[in-house]
């Protein structure tokens, strides 16, 4: 699902739409917002893992309604978050590990990668996310780990 493709190809573009679309044809989730964090597409895949449907997401702000938190429980989706800071500044973001809680309430950890889609006629990035659905991150199994050493 994503903004009727006509308003997608006004604000952006034939050739990003196209793009946006190729990408959307994952079996990861795949949205893409701009660097406000409105959303412009919502794949099938981001329904079945989130349970949100594309006419709930899109044109809202994603970290409005997916609050999304790091290994130590810190907010990790926020207005101005590091995602969108380092999008603006033609940064590579580095895929992460980030726990969110799908419609139902059910809490889920994702592996996210970013792909940027900048170009000379966009003013801004279009940021693209994709994800799937991992176990609880090493981190957490490590320190486990170490507390039956400690035994």
């Amino acid at each position: 699902m994503s903004l009727p493709e006509e308003k997608l190809r006004d604000r952006f573009g034939s050739i990003e739409t196209e793009i946006l679309s190729l990408l959307s044809n994952t079996a990861d989730g795949m949205f893409a917002n701009d660097t406000t964090g409105r959303i412009l597409i919502w794949n099938r895949a981001s329904e079945k893992i989130l349970g949100f449907s594309g006419e709930e997401v899109i044109g809202k702000r994603c970290f409005d309604f997916l609050p999304g938190k790091d290994l130590a429980g810190n907010a990790f989706c926020f207005e101005g978050c590091s995602v969108m800071t380092m999008s603006k500044q033609s940064q590579l973001v580095k895929n992460y590990n980030v726990q969110m809680t799908t419609k139902s309430k059910e809490k889920i950890w994702l592996n996210t990668s970013i792909i940027v889609l900048s170009t000379q006629k966009l003013k801004h990035p279009i940021i693209v996310h994709l994800f799937r659905r991992i176990s609880p991150p090493v981190a957490q199994e490590k320190s486990s780990a170490q507390d039956v050493s400690n035994l």
